[in-house]
């Protein structure tokens, strides 16, 4: 621990606070093993360690293992049983990633170190040596233990049976459901998780010193996952809702238990205990409790409903402090007897719904894979969709066959019939909507529901619409369409339909796609058809039994085609070339539905005898048909325009079994062709010799598979669009629905007047977001900060939110890396504070700050699924409707930036303004990399209506970008500093009584090492110090090594000030080239502000440079030594003058330039106000865009 502590609370060789014993690394660990740690590690699980801690809420938390490896702790897991046992809050559970080479069947050094969010200030709370298992994969976890059940979830091997041993008794036969909080929470080697319940015999005996276990059989083995001591068990949780208020009567239910009793609380404080109560079958239904779920009907006192509002909360007492199960704020105003109960869930949980235009054919298909995405990351789903005769009056077979299906349906022929079932369809709340293919009926009954609850919704497109209709002309206005639709003129399926659905596709913010063919025309982001991969796998499959009992010789190539048979699908042409073949081993395998049986007859016939053609298969069997099978050919017709738009969901299936797949080369197929087992007939090839040159090729059927579980799995599609469907906050916002309404339900939105109330809102309130170029922001005071903070302080703004340079995941690791291999750089508490920043941990009122991390590639960190780079605008629309941006919000962009394009489309902005700092061409190291960061500079700027820089010689620089008068020099500046004698940091001198000469600042490629080497050979008697990272630099790190020399490695902005106050001589000794020339170094004014000689090399742009108290030199080691001892011979006589500042270079007035330049782009709340008073105006006389 002495090297980390060193690291953290000490950094430089040895500080003495003012008036205070110096203080070491020794005394720290001294003090911080002597404090009690409750602390415990109860499983460890796929890269994580699964435990619970009681510690300080207020200040951050982390585990150092080995001294090296620093992670954050987040306290965010429920441990009733700590509670219990302990007395403490329920949320001190923890589920912590840790790097994986860490797991090696080794002893490890596991501190817990705490950080004061304030202060900074580090202490270790203890040490534990843990054992980190090389292998944790299947896991239980008991959560409560009742007198009617033993409950939890399990991590269960594939094909294994669940059971409990208690003592000497067998629990079996579970009831089980699955666990994706688990799942979403614990990076799980398989997305196997199952919660379960032993219902527990009221003739079974147990000791209360029994040990409970959970056991998976299998083969005739058993393996024990989990197990607890009955006496240690958490307890179940009691229980309960309030569900209203009727007349003077609070009604709702609880779970009975023996360990207290339940309570109403009204207003917070009058307490009325609940002593009588009534059947509630549907809570039993839900929770199995059987009777010990009761309902409960509370008369309230008088004087209760006088207000208009009562808050309502339901206690549960016992010895311990009361819980509160449920709290709701109820009308008194409400009256009539208590309504029967629902049978709905009486807990809150998240729903989600697909609507689809037709449930009876195979429009369904594409549902369905919609509907298992979603069952991945909600706890219920509902399949929503009418059935039109002319297609069926009954469900498609591959989903009626499904009972565990949600589904909402019923006959519709004409426009009433569809208005009834849209509004039956929204009696149902939802909090997450996606509307499967842009066809009218999709979008009216999805309209009804956004009304009626206002989730966040999203429209799919997996087929361009119009390539059904022969006819693509149509005639009137949107009014006229919606007019034949309402008076059933023309079906509602048809093209007048299908026209306006189209027509409001671009009020969506959020749409997916199946393939880049439709992706170039309507945009959003690809969610390929899917299987899911628990089902689709060739390991849970018997394939020589499988051929036998369908008739297929075992060695036989077999071409696999499923699905509804149509003449464009070119199965015909598949039949033929096998007829045709050499290769007497090929075989034709159809399973589906056949368009008609005349095309069934000509494949038989063209086969020559090589054709199995089975009968319609349900979905269910649909993988036993594919097990079977070596290659799928998907001949599409070229002539047809359908399959220039379409992915074939037989693509995932022949993936997900490691099949080969031979395709023709069109567009929907464009993003296959770097995925093994993918093949492209050839130009003038035909179909046989294709077909024999890809089964002469050999595959690697994993890597097929990996590419199916990456890129067409049901999870991996989930990972692609949970930021879409987040639904933390309710997002009205994720489509236009003012433009919306009137193109298909030929009315405006009920909730316009809510939206034009916002706007009033949010025109008060004037947000300025920032785009930082790097990922350090909050920490050492630069520009960026600055701005920031006084922005906000004097009033220029009401809130900046910053926003940190998007990290890529391998950047992130990268600087976990460095943050535990180079002490000396700034990667330790960049890292720590950008941690923080992810999660918010720094938020204010009037200040955001945040962070992002992004992969390609489909991965997780910190349990939250990460976007792909073009996902981040999804990402930062998510985050704005988080905080709640203000309609009027303004953009200053630090550039060079990658993400610029993807944060101007998550919101409109009033204006946008870009601020130059330092000139990124300067670093880059390639022709390839200068000409990014160029073209990045001159989005910002083009997209800017004002730019800023910090000095004349980047307004030159910049200039042949855009007109010279658009570019405003705004320097630095400087906080005014008033340090106490406390507050001031002395380095101890190396030798008694000599000097300090120092440097604040980055060390990495700006500074001479050369010159500061020669400066401290040359005054051995002085001690200089260097304060800040060094960016691995080789040259400034050997520095260390001369004996008066001190190297503390990176600082935050007030530690560095604090130590800085305490030099007798500031040096500047930068490099006089093109890179420093472009700077305008912020370390100057700050010298000149704490009072400090200031030696410096003659750099361009320094501010104040020929005041009093300055020497500036030549780069020359000579020349600035000889500055140096000038400075120091003043010093001794005391002829050292330092010139204050003029009020101009403090950070106040410089922020107030750039704020008054920014008004004059931004100041548009008068005309804002006007505008909404027109939109007003028109929704009142019934004019709003009108259609």
């Amino acid at each position: 621990m002495k090297k980390i502590l060193s690291q953290l609370q000490n950094p430089f060789k040895s500080v003495k606070p003012a008036g205070g014993a110096p203080t070491t690394h020794e005394s720290v660990a001294a003090e911080g093993a002597a404090q009690s740690l409750l602390f415990e590690i109860d499983e460890q699980l796929s890269g994580q360690i699964i435990g619970w801690l009681v510690a300080n809420a207020e200040k951050r938390l982390s585990f150092v293992i080995d001294d090296e490896v620093s992670v954050a702790i987040e306290l965010n897991q429920r441990r009733p049983d700590v509670a219990v046992a302990l007395g403490v809050d329920e949320l001190c559970g923890f589920a912590t990633i840790l790097p994986r080479h860490l797991f090696d069947d080794r002893l490890h050094e596991v501190a817990v170190v705490e950080t004061d969010q304030v202060s900074g200030h580090f202490s270790c709370l203890g040490v534990r040596q843990v054992r980190l298992r090389a292998s944790a994969g299947a896991i239980a976890y008991i959560e409560y233990v009742e007198r009617h059940s033993i409950s939890g979830w399990a991590n269960v091997p594939a094909g294994s049976e669940l059971v409990c041993r208690v003592g000497e008794g067998m629990l079996e036969e579970p009831l089980t459901s699955p666990r994706r909080d688990v799942d979403n929470h614990l990076l799980l080697p398989t997305r196997t998780a199952i919660g379960f319940s032993f219902p527990v015999p009221a003739t079974f005996q147990w000791q209360d010193d029994d040990v409970v276990e959970i056991v998976a059989r299998h083969n005739g083995s058993e393996l024990t996952l989990g197990e607890n001591s009955l006496v240690n068990a958490p307890l179940a949780k009691p229980s309960g809702q309030i569900d209203g208020l009727s007349k003077d009567t609070v009604f709702g239910w609880a779970t009975a238990t023996s360990q207290g009793n339940f309570a109403v609380r009204l207003d917070g404080e009058t307490v009325l205990p609940l002593n009588t109560s009534i059947d509630r079958p549907d809570v039993a239904e839900v929770f199995r409790t059987g009777d010990e779920a009761v309902g409960f009907e509370l008369p309230l006192l008088d004087g209760f409903l006088d207000t208009e509002t009562v808050r309502v909360e339901l206690l549960f007492v016992s010895d311990s402090e009361p819980i509160v199960c449920d709290e709701k704020i109820l009308s008194a105003t409400i009256s009539g007897d208590v309504p029967t109960p629902t049978h709905q869930l009486p807990a809150r949980r998240r729903r989600a719904a697909v609507v689809c235009w037709d449930l009876a054919h195979n429009p369904a298909g594409r549902a369905l894979v919609l509907y298992q995405i979603l069952e991945l990351l909600f706890d219920e789903v509902t399949l929503i969709g009418p059935m039109f005769p002319r297609f069926g009056t009954s469900v498609w077979a591959p989903i009626a066959e499904n009972e565990n299906l949600n589904i909402v349906t019923g006959v519709v022929d004409g426009f009433s019939d569809l208005e009834a079932f849209a509004n039956e369809a929204a009696s149902q709340s939802f909090d997450f909507v996606w509307l499967c293919k842009p066809r009218y009926p999709t979008l009216f009954i999805g309209l009804t529901i956004w009304e009626r609850c206002q989730p966040t919704i999203m429209l799919d497109i997996d087929d361009y619409e119009f390539a059904f209709f022969k006819e693509r002309q149509i005639n009137g206005e949107a009014s006229a369409l919606l007019s034949s639709l309402r008076s059933d003129q023309v079906h509602l399926a048809d093209l007048a339909g299908t026209t306006l659905a189209h027509s409001v596709i671009g009020a969506f913010d959020h749409v997916t796609v199946s393939n880049p063919s439709l992706q170039s025309i309507f945009g959003g982001t690809i969610v390929a058809h899917s299987r899911d991969e628990s089902q689709f796998d060739a390991a849970l499959f018997d394939r020589q039994a499988l051929r036998a009992s369908s008739g297929l010789p075992i060695e036989a190539k077999v071409v696999v085609f499923v699905g509804t048979v149509r003449r464009h699908k070119g199965v015909l042409e598949i039949a033929r070339a096998i007829g045709k073949s050499s290769r007497s081993d090929l075989r034709l395998l159809v399973a589906g539905t056949f368009e008609d049986d005349r095309i069934r007859e000509e494949i038989e016939e063209a086969a020559c005898g090589r054709a199995i053609l089975l009968s319609d298969v349900s979905f269910s069997e649909l993988p036993t048909v594919l097990a079977m099978g070596d290659l799928v050919c998907l001949p599409q017709d070229a002539s047809a325009e359908t399959s220039y738009y379409q992915l074939p969901s037989k693509v995932a299936d022949a993936l997900a079994f490691g099949m080969s797949v031979l395709l023709n080369d069109l567009a929907p197929f464009e993003n296959l062709k770097d995925i093994p087992g993918v093949f492209f007939r050839q130009d003038d090839e035909s179909l046989e010799a294709a077909l024999d040159r890809v089964l002469e090729s050999a595959i690697d059927k994993e890597r097929v598979r990996e590419t199916f579980l990456s890129r067409f799995s049901h999870s991996s599609n989930a990972m692609r669009v949970s930021a879409m469907t987040d639904t933390g906050r309710r997002r009205a916002s994720s489509f236009d629905h003012a433009t919306a309404f009137p193109q298909i339900m030929g009315r405006t939105s009920k909730h316009l007047i809510s939206k034009i109330h916002r706007k009033h809102v949010d025109a008060s309130q004037r947000d300025l977001v920032i785009l930082w170029k790097q990922v350090d922001s909050g920490l050492f005071g630069r520009r960026v900060d600055m701005v920031a903070e006084y922005l906000v302080r004097d009033g220029h703004f009401d809130r900046v939110i910053i926003i940190d340079h998007p990290l890529s995941l391998a950047g992130f690791r990268d600087l976990e890396k460095r943050a535990a291999s180079m002490p000396l750089s700034n990667a330790s508490i960049v890292l720590s504070r950008f941690v923080g920043k992810y999660f918010g941990h720094f938020d204010k009122a009037s200040l955001v700050q945040r962070s992002f991390v992004y992969s390609n590639r489909s991965e997780m960190l910190f349990g939250r699924r990460l976007p792909s780079f073009t996902e981040l605008k999804s990402s930062f629309q998510a985050f704005f409707d988080e905080v709640g941006l203000s309609a009027g919000a303004s953009l200053l962009v630090c550039p060079y930036v990658e993400c610029l394009d993807e944060l101007l489309a998550a919101a409109k902005f009033d204006a946008v303004f870009a601020d130059l700092i330092d000139d990124e061409r300067e670093f880059a190291t390639t022709e390839e990399r200068r000409r990014l960061v160029e073209a990045s500079y001159g989005k910002a700027i083009s997209s800017s209506s004002a730019v800023f820089t910090n000095n004349e010689r980047m307004r030159e620089t910049f200039s042949s970008f855009c007109d010279a008068e658009k570019i405003h020099v705004v320097p630095n500046g400087v906080e005014r500093h008033s340090l106490s004698a406390d507050e001031v940091i002395r380095v101890r001198p190396s030798v008694p009584g000599g000097p300090v000469i120092g440097y604040v600042g980055n060390l990495r490629d700006r500074v001479d090492a050369s010159l500061i080497s020669y400066l401290a050979r040359t005054l051995p008697h002085a001690t200089i110090v260097l304060v800040g990272p060094t960016g691995g630099n080789a040259s400034i790190e050997q520095l260390a090594e001369i004996e008066n020399v001190v190297l503390t490695g990176a600082l935050t902005y007030e530690d560095s000030t604090r130590i800085a106050a305490g030099f007798d001589i500031a040096i500047m000794p930068h490099r006089i080239n093109e890179l420093t020339g472009s700077m305008n170094p912020l370390k100057f004014v700050l010298y000149r502000e704490l009072g400090l000689p200031i030696v410096s090399t003659a750099v361009s742009n320094l501010l104040g440079g020929t005041a009093e108290g300055v020497i500036l030199t030549s780069d020359d080691p000579k020349e600035f030594t000889r500055g140096v001892s000038m400075m120091l011979e003043r010093l001794k006589t005391g002829e050292v003058k330092v010139e204050p500042l003029p009020s101009g270079f403090y950070w106040s007035a410089r922020v107030a330039e750039i704020a008054e330049i920014m008004g004059e782009f931004t100041d548009l709340k008068k005309e804002r106000q006007s505008g909404l008073e027109e939109e007003q105006e028109q929704f009142n006389t019934g004019t709003f865009l009108q259609a």
